[in-house]
C-alpha cells in the first residue's frame, strides 16, 4: 500500500546545502509571477492569449538579453508603470519574443512528445516530479484535448516550493484544467510524497510521471526515489516514467567527444545533477526494483546555450 512507506522516509539523504538557495530563488520569482498572474487574470483574454501570457510571464525572467524586458523584474515594473490597460500591448510583444525564441514552449513540447507516444491514449493519471508552477501539465492537457477519456485525465503537480504550488493551482483555474491536485515534493523525502498520493490514486489505473529539468538541480540524486516509484507502480496497472533531463554528458557512450565534452562543461559549470543515468543503470540491475528501460535519446531539445535536454523514459 502507499501509505505503508511513510515511516521509510528517514531513509533519505541529508538535504545539500544548495537546496536551500534554490528554494529561496524560485520563491522569490514564483512570488512575483503570482503577483504579474493575478494582473492578467483579471482580463478577459480569450485562451490563446492566456497561454501566450502565461510564458511570457513565466520564462522571460530567465533572460533574453536582445529583447525588451530580461528580467521578470522588468516585467512587473512595466506592469506597474503602464498600468493594466496596455495589456494588448504586452500580449503582442510578449507573442513576438515568442515566437522568436521559440525556447520554453519548444522544450516543454519536446518532452511531451518524447513522453508520450500517442496523445489520443491518455493515461488515468500525469505526474509531474518537480513541476514548479504546473506550466508543463497545462501544456499536457492542451495535448491530450482531442482524446476522448481527456477530460477524465488527472493532473498532479507535486513541488517542492509553496509559492509555486500557489500559482499553479491559479493557473490550473484559469486555464480551466478540471481535474488536478497540487501536492508538496522533496526529491531529498520521496517517500512522503506516498502518503499524499494514497489519498488520490485508485488501484488498477495507468499513471505516467516524467520531470523537466527539475532533477538537473540536485546534484547528487538518492535511489530512494526509484524505491518510492516502486511503490506506486505496485498498485498501478502501468507505470511509465520519463526524465528530461540536462545529462546528456551522462550518456557518454552514445555521444562524439565534441558533444561529450561540451554538455559536460556547461552541466559541471551549473552544478547540475551527475548520477541520474548511473541510478537508472542500478534499478535496471536491482531485482526488488526491476524497471526496464524503454527508450533514450541523447537529445530531444537543445537550448540557446546549445545544452542538449535528454530524454529517458523507463517502465515496471
Amino acid at each position: 500500500m502507499l501509505n505503508s512507506l511513510t515511516n521509510n522516509s528517514s531513509m533519505s539523504l541529508n538535504p545539500e546545502p544548495r537546496r536551500e538557495y534554490v528554494n529561496k530563488k524560485y520563491n522569490y520569482f514564483y512570488g512575483v509571477m503570482l503577483e504579474l498572474w493575478e494582473m492578467v487574470s483579471k482580463q478577459n483574454l480569450n485562451h490563446k492569449n492566456k497561454l501566450l501570457a502565461m510564458d511570457f510571464i513565466l520564462y522571460s525572467w530567465a533572460g533574453w538579453s536582445a529583447e525588451r524586458w530580461n528580467s521578470i523584474n522588468e516585467i512587473y515594473d512595466y506592469f506597474e508603470k503602464t498600468g493594466q490597460e496596455k495589456l494588448k500591448i504586452f500580449i503582442l510583444q510578449a507573442e513576438k519574443i515568442i515566437k522568436k525564441n521559440e525556447l520554453i514552449p519548444l522544450q516543454s513540447n519536446s518532452c511531451l512528445k518524447f513522453a508520450f507516444d500517442d496523445f489520443n491514449q491518455p493515461p488515468d493519471y500525469i505526474i509531474e516530479l518537480g513541476g514548479g508552477v504546473g506550466h508543463n501539465l497545462i501544456r499536457a492537457n492542451q495535448s491530450f484535448t482531442s482524446a476522448i477519456d481527456a477530460k477524465n485525465i488527472h493532473y498532479i503537480n507535486a513541488e517542492i516550493n509553496k509559492a509555486g504550488r500557489t500559482l499553479s493551482s491559479k493557473l490550473f483555474e484559469d486555464m480551466s484544467i478540471k481535474t488536478y491536485s497540487v501536492l508538496k515534493f522533496d526529491y531529498y523525502e520521496p517517500f512522503d510524497l506516498l502518503q499524499k498520493l494514497s489519498k488520490i490514486l485508485k488501484r488498477s489505473k495507468k499513471i505516467h510521471i516524467f520531470t523537466l529539468a527539475s532533477i538537473e538541480q540536485i546534484t547528487f540524486l538518492d535511489y530512494n526515489l526509484f524505491k518510492m516509484l516502486k511503490y506506486i507502480a505496485d498498485v498501478s496497472s502501468e507505470l511509465k516514467i520519463t526524465f528530461c533531463e540536462p545529462v546528456t554528458w551522462q550518456l557518454k557512450e552514445m555521444l562524439d567527444k565534441p558533444l561529450y565534452q561540451h554538455n559536460l562543461e556547461l552541466s559541471q559549470k551549473r552544478a547540475h545533477n551527475k548520477n541520474l543515468w548511473s541510478l537508472i543503470q542500478k534499478a535496471v540491475a536491482d531485482p526488488a526494483i526491476g524497471i526496464k528501460i524503454c527508450k533514450v535519446s541523447p537529445s530531444i531539445f537543445r537550448s540557446d546555450k546549445r545544452l542538449d535536454l535528454a530524454g529517458i523514459q523507463v517502465t515496471f
